[in-house]
């Protein structure tokens, strides 16, 4: 049996029409180097390719087998994890906003399930839909987030206490803070596209962060500002330390985390030194009111290992939304907040996980992606909850309610798990190019 008839048989055996092509080649290859090794021996090319494809096996059997492992799958462990975390975080909001009120408008339960349900059917949505489709069309899609974005805010956004950080359309408000955060994998997909490009490369890379930054800046939301920089930072690193640019990456890596421990020093200092007086008050006022920690504080210092602790006074009961965990450790004790947090982290280093070990580039920096940014998040919220370090404007997956935060999250989140379910299905070779998108 010569090669491509033993190929066609092989890849007519497999479902998923989308790995049949890197199979193929694969398999090729194998036929190839083999046929080589017994030309050395003596062996007509033929002659030498016949024997080659009878060491592969029986056709079907082989074609079985891959049909089996070059497949779509789903996680259906992570997926129900996040639907556990989905309903308790639910329920500790509610049942906070419940004993903790603290004026704080009420959360509508019902409109809350059915943002929940909505954001959950997105997110299998956003699973079964190939992400490597974005590969060669990343820079026209970061230019139309930025473009909407910057529409949104200027026509239709509206200020709260001199911030624009709400679109409003009709009945429905969007979080730009939040909505903007899904710049991060569209960025790494940016990455992915300028590879071997050298210095130029990581040129564009460093101008490609600051549309997403000066919108943060102008809006004005410094979490969100730190939260986007030091996202793009660490994909830029995962690029440079995959040696994606052909670079010379120890000196590069060096100027770059220099300068990002620099930033905030400068920043802080310009503004102090040389800023208005309304500057300096929001320089403190955006990493929120001494008031809060001193809140903190007390919560957790009155608080349990298990079952609820000492309560502070009724008129330090406020910003439930951006202090749930501390809210929880004074009712259920620190060992349920413990589990609970320990639950969502789990969740974050298993999809970090997952992504670094992807065969394809655009699938470890697109999902890499994703996972650093819920996992900042989470850093951030334990920050202020747990350590009493005031983050004004903190948000935290499953943690925090609203419409906005909740879909950005399951759409991240969809991401992953579409990075999952083709893991064995899209290689490297197997990505479409620009050309094969446009036919």
């Amino acid at each position: 049996m010569r090669a491509e008839e033993y190929l066609n048989i092989v890849t007519e055996q497999m479902r998923c029409k989308r790995a049949r092509e890197a199979v193929r080649e694969e398999i090729r290859d194998h036929i190839e180097d083999q046929a080589e090794v017994y030309m050395a021996e003596g062996m007509k090319q033929e002659e030498a390719e016949e024997a080659a494809v009878r060491e592969m096996g029986d056709p079907v059997e082989t074609g079985n087998e891959l049909d089996r492992i070059h497949r779509p799958k789903m996680n259906w462990g992570l997926i129900g994890l996040i639907g556990v975390l989905g309903t308790v975080g639910l329920v500790l909001q509610w049942m906070m906003q419940k004993y903790f009120g603290g004026g704080e408008a009420e959360i509508r339960i019902g409109k809350q399930i059915g943002i929940l349900l909505l954001s959950f059917g997105v997110m299998i949505g956003v699973c079964y839909w190939d992400y490597s489709r974005i590969a060669y069309r990343a820079r026209e899609c970061m230019i139309a987030a930025l473009l909407l974005l910057i529409i949104g805010s200027r026509f239709f956004g509206k200020q709260i206490n001199g911030a624009t950080g709400w679109i409003y359309l009709g009945g429905i408000s969007l979080n730009i803070r939040l909505l903007i955060l899904l710049l991060v994998p569209l960025y790494g997909a940016l990455l992915y596209s300028w590879r071997g490009q050298g210095y130029k490369a990581v040129g564009k890379a460093i101008l490609s962060m600051l549309p997403g930054l000066i919108i943060a800046l102008v809006m004005p939301s410094t979490i969100t500002l730190i939260l986007l920089f030091l996202s793009f930072v660490i994909l830029l690193t995962l690029a440079v330390a995959k040696d994606w640019f052909k670079v010379a990456k120890k000196p590069l890596l060096t100027g770059i985390w220099g300068v990002v421990l620099l930033l905030p020093l400068m920043g802080t200092g310009a503004v102090m030194l040389w800023g208005a007086g309304y500057q300096k008050a929001r320089l403190f006022i955006s990493w929120g009111e001494p008031f809060q920690g001193q809140m903190v504080r007390e919560l957790l210092g009155g608080s349990r290992w298990i079952g609820a602790g000492q309560r502070p006074a009724a008129d330090q009961m406020i910003y439930l939304s951006e202090y749930t965990l501390a809210y929880a450790v004074s009712y259920y004790g620190i060992l349920a907040v413990i589990l609970l947090t320990a639950a969502i982290g789990f969740l974050f280093l298993r999809f970090l996980r997952i992504s670094l070990r992807q065969k394809n580039g655009l699938g470890m920096i697109m999902g890499a992606g994703c996972s650093v940014v819920l996992f900042l998040q989470l850093i951030f919220y334990l920050l202020n909850n747990l350590a009493g370090l005031p983050m004004g404007g903190s948000y935290c997956p499953f943690l925090t309610y609203g419409g906005t935060g909740m879909v950005v999250t399951y759409i991240l989140l969809g991401i992953l798990l579409s990075i999952y379910r083709y893991e064995n299905v899209i290689s490297e070779s197997s990505i479409p190019r620009k050309r094969e998108l446009v036919s």
